[in-house]
């Protein structure tokens, strides 16, 4: 399904520095944290325009 206003996911770690970006316009979208060290992480999703939709913090063991 396709989502055509598309959403933006950043995903931060805790200094805050900003580790991924991508403009998503599907539904489902995977992310490879294998290559990420140990820690925590927030992802963060947003419209367009900015506004919050969802946020989660992330701990990778």
């Amino acid at each position: 399904m396709e989502n055509l206003e598309g959403v933006i996911i950043r995903i931060f770690d805790i200094r805050p520095l900003m580790l991924y970006h991508q403009q998503v316009f599907s539904n489902y979208h995977s992310i490879d944290f294998s290559h990420y060290s140990s820690g925590t992480f927030l992802l963060v999703i947003t419209n367009k325009l900015g506004i919050v939709l969802y946020t989660v913090k992330i701990v990778k063991i």
